[in-house]
């Protein structure tokens, strides 16, 4: 499978590349994709948006539309539907234009849309096109049953069935799919884990089963899974992908290249007619928030579905909250807090009740977090009172935005971040008389509370109330439009709600009030049944974004062809900056309204802590890519901005996208500002890549790099002279010590540096016989410095230059200045917490960061200019996830904590007292006590260790005597043991100590200092 497609629409985040110097290591989040993402950003060829409504065989279908257009206001231009049969043959076309318009629910069955069709069953798929961009839904309906999905927007190159079981006498599923264009490909499908493949061609499979064709310009087929296998779903078929392929690449001998002419849903529907779901073609996700949990075990349940689309195992995790945003613990035997951990095997697919999922009593809301992209969704019903009556609503699928707030600058009302629940009614169900609800959940992951207007409308968009309404920070509340109304009183409108628009309270708010707050919603049917109101049916929705742009997380580089994908930056980050770096492409911005839009430029730009801009890291132009007529699409240009002090000021700044747009001949300006993104510009430092050799000493990797350095002018030494491809392969030759026809010449033990400086790449290198040799290659451009990179990264990890140790210790690449002390591992062993000294060993100020080695991302946790120091042992705390150190801030040394994922200003001070200072703190495991070495302030000696609890309901507890010198303090992983250094008889010993200061024992002997001790984690 292609899996590259897979990034597709990811969450809505933020990505950039900064070259040092024109190149890097060590900082790229990157993932080389395929050519698939280079058309991408292709323009609109016609001048309509399409959605896709696909029918299911033996079902009714409804169609909603609603217009989402905040930059042309008024009527469409167009709106037409076009019915066709499974063969693609046009069987009717509708004219609806001008009946969409702003505010307006559109909603209307298939036989009244199309009256001239005798039989609705016929039509296979709906082409829906619109001059300005809607969101669209189907729902599928026989009796009681109901399932709501999405109409997809445009075609795809693979598309997914992620849910089918071999229960097929309770169950049927259907899969709806349809070709939508006539361009030429080869559809095939496979089903796995199993692995089995399918042709979409028109002939029988296997097992008997005439395959639909899909081969042949526009065509759509609705099938019973269990048809494919010939009545009955073997057990290790589970879901299946759909991809279209181009044949003449193919035929050619080439790489296989994708059509994006594909559309699918999938329909589970139960056999007796009580309930049914559905999922769309759902993409790939890294994170996902389950936003509504309820598995009471009797009325609702919530269920999971995940699917591993690669060829290898994938670990997840899910983190579970209660409604108030608290972290549970899903396994409480264990010290800590714990999120369920399993994982995916390759191909396979997990589905069960979210509470054999690991799930801890009182979970009101969960995350799912996946070390690769993985798919799948949330599944929600209930049985009401256990009768017969089994419900399922659709398919929860929120994958977290960035938050960013999106605002017009150019002087004009800022538009508002706006989302719509497509349907939301409240009726109760009266003796002849069919009632219906909608709930609505919110989650805000945020931390701070999030302000909203919730704007009720009637089905023709007429606004009959508002209600203002704030969601906690870092929580999910979740409610009824019945009892939303009534908190706000608004009852006497619940028979008129049709539909509710949810915006940020005020429009020119600071950015904190205006951040997306995810929603989703359920709507149920209820009915009388012998004099009871109970559940009949339940359709599940996600609310629709309807903000001006999209931006999508893709980084391009198209002087090389490559486009690429970047996991996404979660959390805090803060990215480093040098004098002389150059921000590559880094986002793609779309306008999501209008084909009469276009994004004309955009810019990286640094803000301070007030949002006033400081400084541009990065600026790009968007124009048709100069080789692209055949097929034109258009391409980010860098205008070769390099950042330095004339650009950006020195120091830490907040991250903004400034975006240029140009709207019916309009131009205008928009801000972007990206939440809990920090830069740091400081002064060039130039880089060393240690252990070279394995470049010089392999004749494959000499080739490729002489080929770069043998284009586009590159020089050679002081001379600077000129270089051909065969030049520059005997330069790097002359390196080893042999000819080019070998490769070990170089021995194991051979020493090599690669350095870049400034615009020189120099190899500096010791070679087996002791003789040292340098040669610097000066490259003349970005593009060239640009190519090295790649090929350095495509040649193997050891090309990243890691220094290793003869005893096998790697020296970790933390690109910072200064003398880097004290590491501390985090709890999950995934990153390191240091202290770094700006000048040398323990002199001028001290900083505290967070590096993790998988990623090289590292992080300023706390810096405002004094010493700020943590302590190598249990400064980092499971329970708590808090981090404590010292900080000797006026007027003297005192301790501090700050949350993990905290940014510098966040710190508490924990101690405050006269005289006497605080060094050298560590945790107790539960992260309510802290243990330090404390004396009076002008005397360096005698220290004493010293227990204080963090909530300060006690004084300072002295553990150890004046008349001695005790410091470094750190407490057991199991709470029994303070360890700590002591001196004595001339020279320094560890000691272990029970936490209440009793029974001191000396663990240590011999000659020489012993210090910096910590307690392994048994």
């Amino acid at each position: 499978m292609n899996r590259m497609t897979l990034w597709k629409n990811l969450s809505h985040s933020c990505f950039f590349t900064i070259a040092r110097n024109g190149w890097r290591f060590g900082i790229y989040f990157v993932v080389v994709l395929s050519t698939f993402f280079a058309a991408c950003d292709k323009a609109v060829a016609a001048d309509t948006f399409k959605n896709y409504v696909l029918a299911a065989k033996g079902y009714d279908m409804e169609i909603v539309l609603i217009k989402n257009d905040t930059l042309n206001p008024g009527s469409q231009d167009l709106v037409v539907f076009g019915a066709y049969d499974e063969a693609g043959t046009l069987l009717a076309s509708v004219d609806k234009t001008g009946e969409i318009f702003d505010g307006n629910l559109f909603r209307i069955e298939l036989s009244e849309l199309f009256p001239s069709i005798q039989n609705p069953g016929d039509i296979g798929f709906i082409e829906v096109s619109v001059g300005n961009k809607i969101d669209g839904w189907v729902i599928y309906k026989s009796g009681d049953q109901r399932a709501m999905v999405p109409a997809p927007i445009d075609g795809s190159a693979e598309v997914y069935n992620l849910h089918f079981t071999n229960n097929g006498e309770y169950w049927n599923f259907l899969n709806n799919v349809a070709r939508i264009d006539d361009r030429e490909s080869v559809v095939t499908g496979t089903v796995y884990p199993r692995l089995e493949a399918f042709a979409f061609d028109g002939m029988a499979n296997g097992y008997g089963f005439v395959m639909p064709d899909l081969n042949t310009g526009r065509s759509s087929a609705s099938f019973n899974m269990k048809n494919l296998f010939g009545g009955l779903v073997p057990a290790d078929a589970t879901w299946m992908q759909i991809k279209s392929e181009l044949v003449q690449q193919k035929e050619k001998g080439g790489n296989v290249s994708p059509v994006d002419n594909l559309v699918n849903n999938t329909v589970f529907m139960k056999v007796n007619g009580e309930s049914g779901g559905a999922f769309g073609n759902i993409p790939a996700f890294e994170e996902l928030i389950v936003p509504h949990i309820a598995a009471d075990g009797y009325y609702w349940w919530t269920g999971l579905v995940l699917n591993n689309p690669w060829n290898e195992t994938v670990k997840f995790f899910i983190r579970y909250y209660d409604s108030s945003g608290v972290h549970l613990d899903a396994d409480p035997g264990n010290a800590g807090i714990d999120d369920f951990e399993s994982e995916l095997p390759p191909f396979g697919k997990q589905v069960d009740l979210i509470q054999n999922f690991g799930m801890p009593t009182g979970a009101g809301f969960a995350e799912i977090l996946a070390e690769k992209p993985i798919m799948g969704g949330e599944l929600f019903g209930g049985e009401p009172g256990g009768a017969n009556w089994p419900i399922m609503g659709g398919v929860a699928l929120l994958l977290p935005d960035t938050g960013g707030y999106l605002n017009s600058v150019d002087g004009g009302v800022p538009p508002r971040h706006v989302c719509c629940i497509p349907l939301a009614d409240s009726k109760d169900a009266g003796e002849s008389e069919a009632g219906i609800w909608t709930g609505l959940a919110f989650v805000n992951l945020g931390s701070e509370e999030q302000k909203l207007v919730l704007e009720y409308r009637t089905e023709t968009g007429e606004i009959v109330g508002t209600q203002q309404y704030t969601v906690n920070s870092t929580s999910k509340q979740a409610a009824t439009v019945g009892s939303l109304l009534k908190s706000a009183g608004l009852d006497n409108i619940r028979g008129q709600v049709r539909q509710i628009i949810v915006y940020g309270c005020e429009a020119t708010a600071p950015v904190s009030e205006n951040r997306e707050v995810m929603m989703y919603a359920l709507q149920g049917g209820l009915k009388q049944v012998d004099g009871n109101e109970i559940h009949n049916w339940m359709i599940g929705e996600d609310a629709a974004n309807i903000s001006p742009l999209e931006i999508h997380p893709f980084l391009v580089n198209e002087t090389r062809g490559f486009v690429r994908a970047a996991t996404p930056l979660t959390g805090t980050m803060n990215v480093d900056v040098e004098d002389n770096d150059t921000f590559f492409s880094h986002f793609i911005v779309k306008m999501r309204d209008s084909v009469k839009g276009t994004v004309t430029g955009y810019a990286l730009l640094a803000f301070d802590d007030s949002w006033n801009e400081t400084g541009t890291l990065g600026e790009f132009s968007r124009a048709s890519h100069p080789e692209s007529a055949a097929k034109p699409y258009l391409v980010n240009f860098n205008s070769e901005t390099i950042v330095d002090e004339n650009t950006c000021p020195y120091g830490t700044f907040k991250l903004g996208l400034q975006i240029q747009t140009t709207t019916n001949g309009s131009d205008q300006t928009w801000l972007y500002r990206i939440p809990d993104r920090t830069v740091t510009h400081s002064p060039e430092t130039n880089l060393a890549i240690v252990n070279a050799r394995s470049i010089l000493a392999n004749g494959d990797a000499r080739q490729a790099l002489a080929e770069i350095l043998g284009r586009d002018n590159v020089t050679v030494d002081e001379e600077n002279t000129p270089i051909n491809i065969d030049d520059a392969h005997g330069y790097l030759t002359s390196l080893t010590n042999g000819t080019t026809t070998a490769d070990d010449e170089m021995s194991q033990d051979s020493g090599a540096v690669l350095a870049k400086i400034t615009n020189k790449l120099v190899f500096n290198v010791v070679d087996s016989s002791a003789m040292e040799k340098t040669r610097c290659f000066n490259l003349p451009d970005e593009k060239t410095e640009w190519e090295i990179q790649l090929f350095w990264e495509n040649h193997g990890e050891e090309f990243q230059g890691e220094n290793r140790r003869g005893d096998g210790a790697c020296q970790l690449r933390a690109l910072v200045s200064g003398s880097v002390q004290n590491p501390a591992w985090s709890p999950d062993g995934k990153r390191i917490l240091f202290t770094r000294f700006t000048t040398r060993y323990n002199e001028g100020p001290a900083d505290l960061f967070i590096f993790s080695p998988e990623s090289q991302c590292l992080k300023t946790l706390v810096s405002e200019g004094s010493g700020n120091v943590n302590l190598p042992g249990s400064v980092w705390n499971s329970n708590t996830r808090k981090i404590v150190f010292s900080s000797s801030r006026e007027p003297h040394d005192e301790i501090y904590i700050i949350d993990e994922d905290g940014q510098p200003g966040d710190e508490t001070k924990v101690t405050d007292r006269s005289g006497d200072v605080a060094y050298e703190p560590s945790f107790s495991p539960d992260g309510q006590w802290v243990v330090f070495e404390s004396h009076r302030e002008d005397v360096e000696e005698n220290g004493v260790i010293t227990r204080f609890k963090i909530d300060g309901s006690g004084p300072c507890q002295a553990l150890t005597g004046v008349a001695d010198d005790c410091r470094q303090p750190n407490w057991s992983p199991a709470g029994n043991f303070i360890l700590y250094q002591k001196f004595s008889g001339g020279q320094w010993d560890i000691y272990v100590m029970n936490p209440d200061g009793t029974n001191p024992l000396k663990i240590t002997s011999g000659e020489g200092d012993k210090t910096d001790a910590s307690f392994s984690p048994d």
